[in-house]
Formats: structure tokens, sequence, C-alpha cells
């Protein structure tokens, strides 16, 4: 069996062994590098080589491998790769534990010599065990003032019997990353509990500039939902200059009246190009904004929970979230002596 895998990779690297040519003109290449052959295949058992190979139709090159190249489970230490010509190999020697299902994310990673075109999707698993754990996490990574989704995020899991405490202080069991769009998927995991965290740092290591978020609780990889996870500035404070009213000078009968009933305190706040120019504090409604200068506007209201006149980011050691932010769904274009009823976007 020994001797037919190593025939077996011989044969492998032998047909990806090609002279490099120069091309000879013609149009321009916009496509990325197209996967042929992997070894072992896509979703194979019973793993026990040294190394992993992927062969592609042309000469390849790497793409920010430490920033895109992602092992799940992840291993004690770095995985070592090289490459020849077309092909991609990576040394797993020593760094994967038994009985267990490893999934590959490429993303990124790959790209092809002459033009850089960057190969987007890859994805690949096998199993060093009898069985290929198949349960899959999907969800989205939102920030939790602007709602905006945010790319290239380190989504990860903990087994829930980490404290939480020490979340973003070791390595993680299983691990991916959000797409352009702020969606991720965690693949081929078995059925336990875990704590879902994300994290904006080139490692799982919280470190200042990092933002960080969480989910509320604990959650199992046979929940189909798709999960929400709000990303902050765990050292944000009211006095962050980026928040700061720029006007408040205007004297005019325009106004914004928000037609809701809320128990909690609210907060609206009125945005130009990014920056806020009005702010106003309720305990009972009507919530509305007066005097408000010719212009287009963002409208957010922010649930002040705990009643001190600001937005709070959440605590991971405690489980508590953000406070929730909601954004009027249009931009709204401010006439002079206009008033805008508006129907309660709280959902």
């Amino acid at each position: 069996m020994k001797t037919l895998v190593q025939i077996t990779i011989l044969c492998f690297l032998l047909t990806s062994c090609a002279n490099i040519v120069m091309p000879t003109g013609g149009e321009k290449d916009v496509n990325p590098p197209k996967l042929l052959k992997t070894f072992p295949q896509n979703n194979s058992v019973n793993f026990k080589e040294k190394s992993v190979f992927f062969e592609f139709d042309e000469n390849i090159a790497i793409n920010k491998w430490g920033e895109n190249f992602n092992l799940s489970p992840i291993p004690e230490n770095p995985i070592k790769y090289k490459i020849k010509n077309r092909t991609l190999i990576l040394d797993i020697e020593n760094q994967l534990q038994e009985n267990t299902t490893y999934s590959v994310n490429l993303n990124q990673c790959i790209k092809d010599v002459n033009e850089g075109n960057v190969l987007d999707n890859l994805g690949f698993s096998f199993s060093t065990g009898t069985v290929l754990d198949s349960l899959n996490l999907k969800g989205t990574v939102i920030d939790a003032i602007t709602l905006k989704p945010k790319p290239n995020v380190r989504v990860f899991l903990h087994k829930s019997n980490v404290n939480d405490s020490l979340s973003f202080k070791t390595t993680p069991k299983y691990a991916t990353k959000t797409n352009a769009k702020g969606d991720f998927i965690i693949s081929n995991l078995n059925n336990e509990n875990y704590n879902l965290f994300c994290i904006t740092g080139l490692d799982y290591v919280y470190h200042e500039e990092d933002l960080i978020g969480f989910y509320s609780s604990e959650i199992t990889a046979q929940d189909t939902n798709k999960f929400v996870l709000f990303i902050y500035d765990p050292l944000y404070s009211r006095d962050n200059k980026t928040d700061s009213i720029t006007s408040d000078s205007i004297k005019n009968n325009t106004k914004i009246i928000v037609n809701c009933k809320l128990e909690e305190r609210v907060i609206l706040k009125l945005y130009k190009e990014n920056k806020l120019v009005k702010s106003s504090i309720f305990d009972n409604p009507p919530y509305m904004i007066e005097n408000i200068e010719v212009g287009i506007y963002e409208l957010r209201l922010i649930i002040d929970e705990n009643k001190n006149n600001s937005w709070d980011p959440g605590n991971h050691k405690i489980r508590k979230l953000p406070e929730k932010v909601y954004i009027y769904k249009d931009l709204i274009n401010i006439r002079e002596n206009w008033t805008f009823d508006l129907d309660c976007f709280i959902n």
C-alpha cells in the first residue's frame, strides 16, 4: 500500500512539471489558475501522508499566504508550503491529529505568475480517520454602529469548555474568514457545543487596534440558522472624536419625527457625509429632531439600555452585546420648513 501511495505522488509530481514558456501574445489573461487535481482527493478519509498536493492548469505564485491561508482545526505550528511550477505542496508532517476532519481554505492564496489573477474560492477537506465530519456554520459579521458588512474578518470557534476570559488569548479550535460581503462559513464540524467569535487582527489574540465580536450563547453545528455577529471596538468611548457634533446653530421649522413608542431611553443621531450633526435623547415619545439644515442625511436610532446617554460597546467576558443601533432604510433629503413623519424602523 505504501509503495502504491509513493508511486501516486511521484506520478502527480511528474505530470505537474512543465517548462515555463513566455506568452506569445494575444488577449490579456484575466482568468485565475484552475485547480486540476489534488492528492488526496477532496473529502478523502484515512489520510496518513506527510504532504498535500494541489495541481493547477498554469504556473502559480502565492498571494498573501499569512493573511489568507487557513487550515482548520488549527495546528500548533504554521503550515509550511512550497511551489513547484503548477503545484502547491503543503507540508503537514506531525501536524495532524488522529480521527479528525480537516478543512483547507485557500481562498485568495493562489494567483497566476504572469498577470497576478487571484483565485477567489478554493476549499478542500479530508479526514485522518474513517469519518468525514460534514456539519457547517454560516453567518455574517456586521459593524455594530454602521450596520455595514465587514470583509476579511477572522471568525472562529472555541469549544464550550474554554473560559470566555481566554477567548481572545488562546488559539481557537476552528476558524475561517469573512468574504467581501461579510459572510462566512466554517465547514466540516462535528456535533459539539461551541462559542462563536470574530476579530479583525491577523491572529486570534486581541490587540488594542482590533475590533471584536461574539455570539451571546453557545451554539451547535446542527443549528441551521444564519448567525449574525456585531463587531465593535471594545475601547470605544463617548469622547470618540469621529462621533462629535459638528454644528448645532441652525434655526428653522424643519423636523424629523420617528413614530415609535419604546420603553427604553432612545438616542436619535443625524449624520451628514458621515459626520454627526444632530443628537437628541428621549425617555418618552415623541422622538423628534428639529432645526435641520437643508441636505441629505442618515438617521440612526440607538437603544440606550443603561441610560448613560451614549452608545456602549459589548463585553464578551460577561456576554453583554453592544447596544442596538437601527438605521433608517433610506437617506433623508431635508428641505426647508418640511416635517418628515417616519414610521418606526425598529425590527
